[in-house]
């Protein structure tokens, strides 16, 4: 049992980890650009947006930090 409940958590996590990263990264981003928005006191489209989706995101990771930003960003 101990070695079930052991491979469960390890898949759990790697399964997880990088959808985690991808949420974080889009939030705060969402929050970045309305803060400069909000300073600009400028009423236009976000356009200054890194990500536009969750894939967008990811392959950006991949691209720029990394399979291992991936699956190691909290380990």
């Amino acid at each position: 049992m101990a070695i079930a409940g052991t491979l469960a958590g390890l898949l759990s996590s790697f399964v997880v980890s990088p959808i985690e990263l991808v949420k974080i990264r889009m939030q705060a981003q969402n929050k970045s650009v309305s803060k400069k928005n909000d300073d600009d006191h400028d009423d236009s489209d976000i356009s200054s947006q890194v990500y536009s989706n969750d894939f967008e995101c990811a392959k950006y990771l991949i691209k720029h930090e990394g399979w291992r930003a991936l699956f190691c960003h909290g380990l």
